[in-house]
């Protein structure tokens, strides 16, 4: 068996019984590889268990269950659900585990239920193959006008790459559905073609005007031109400049708590720095992220706002980014599109739209032009090198340097109060 999909073998009973880990699993269960000689071919199926010692009592036990069925003719395949029932458990597993986004969430169900269970109908998990999946991104590029979802209405033409990350929506689904005995595993899933595109970034100039407008901007919350939002204009700014110097996804900032933001002290050139450290937990799972210096003021800014608002201290467990009731703020978009719209920054010198994620794109730009090695940069932003080298190509032809917080200028250094509870 290809060691790219089983890792850790343990061969029981003269290789009648095969355990296996997957590969690139955070918390990987055992499985294990069941063969009789009574049939051809091998019976996979999941243990559900973490521990090695469990995990061959449980597959020797189904050997011996199996083994007897056979020998009674008895079939030992288990009943296969139908592909809209294990959708329903699917999503209610991502919705009990709260590791994904509600926004997320909704984006695999409305795929899920409209597109892949409307193209399947009454089919179940065992009728699911590669040839199958090959049909139905053939049935959803010509049939996308035609299924809607509530009110979501669908007038473009998916492109290739919206096809490939509905392609791994599915095996995400059907990975998971192999991972509770369901169903049995597929390999070497044909993902459609990837159109690797430069993503849209702030350029220095353009950054540049962006950070010089951002307390303009605010300031002009306080009138009547500005809607008289000057709080959610002041959040915006600061959350903005946070996501700027750390390269945090929208939805890993939307989690960010106070509890969660720590620091800690280093030698530099023979003087003590401390590097703040956000613990965040996101599409990638849970990681640290060295910030930039320049995170430090916009972070005391949002804190002793909140402290004023309260008359005391905000709760460790209220998110960083909250409103006046302290729930997280949900979605900055519109504002952020409205502050790029008013200084003619809305789109890139190309014409592509910028968006809050062009903040995470800037972060990867600096930090490559400052000479961070793409795998320190690939661990703080939660990515993978392939991927820094697929989007980013346009700065990797900058320097290489070691230290994730290395700055161009040093000159113009910020003073912060250490009395904050990450000090």
């Amino acid at each position: 068996m290809d060691k790219k999909y089983e890792i850790n073998q343990k061969s029981l009973q003269n290789g009648q019984i095969v355990l296996y880990q997957r590969p690139n699993a955070k918390k990987p269960k055992w499985q294990c590889r069941l063969s009789f000689p009574q049939k051809s071919g091998f019976t996979r199926m999941t243990t559900g268990l973490t521990d090695e010692i469990d995990a061959i009592a449980f597959a020797k036990e189904k050997w011996f269950e199996f083994y007897a069925r056979l020998k009674n003719n008895e079939s030992i395949e288990t009943k296969s659900k139908k592909i809209i029932t294990a959708v329903q458990h699917y999503i209610k597993n991502l919705e009990d585990t709260g590791r994904v986004s509600n926004l997320r969430i909704e984006e695999e169900k409305r795929f899920l239920e409209t597109y892949f269970c409307t193209f399947m109908k009454d089919k179940k998990l065992s009728d699911v193959t590669k040839g199958v999946v090959n049909q139905f991104v053939d049935w959803r590029v010509k049939n996308y006008k035609k299924i809607k979802y509530k009110n979501f209405n669908v007038s473009k033409k998916p492109s290739e790459n919206y096809m490939r990350k509905n392609v791994l929506t599915i095996r995400k689904f059907y990975n998971w559905c192999t991972d509770q005995g369901w169903c049995k595993e597929i390999r070497d899933w044909d993902l459609p073609k990837q159109k690797i595109n430069r993503r849209p970034h702030f350029d220095d100039k353009d950054y540049l005007r962006l950070s010089r407008n951002l307390r303009e901007w605010e300031k002009q919350g306080n009138t009547s031109e500005g809607g008289y939002k000057w709080r959610e204009r002041f959040v915006l700014r600061n959350y903005v400049l946070i996501l700027a110097n750390t390269g945090l996804r929208s939805g890993e900032a939307r989690n960010l708590k106070w509890k969660d933001i720590n620091s800690q002290e280093r030698l530099q050139d023979g003087k003590v720095v401390k590097d703040i450290l956000l613990n965040v937990d996101g599409k990638t799972g849970s990681r640290q992220v060295v910030a930039n210096p320049n995170v430090k003021v916009p972070l005391e800014n949002l804190y002793r706002n909140r402290e004023k608002e309260l008359n005391k201290r905000p709760s460790n467990t209220e998110p960083v980014f909250a409103n006046r009731n302290g729930e997280e703020i949900k979605s900055f978009k519109k504002g952020f599109e409205s502050l790029l719209n008013e200084y003619d920054l809305l789109h890139d010198s190309k014409g592509d739209k910028r968006t809050i994620y062009s903040l995470r794109h800037t972060y990867a730009t600096y930090r490559i032009n400052e000479g961070v090695s793409i795998t320190d940069l690939s661990n703080n932003m939660g990515t993978s090198v392939k991927m820094i080298e697929q989007h980013y190509y346009h700065a990797l032809n900058a320097r290489r340097a070691e230290e994730i917080t290395k700055m161009k200028n040093t000159k113009n250094k910020q003073i912060v109060e250490e009395d904050l509870p990450w000090f």
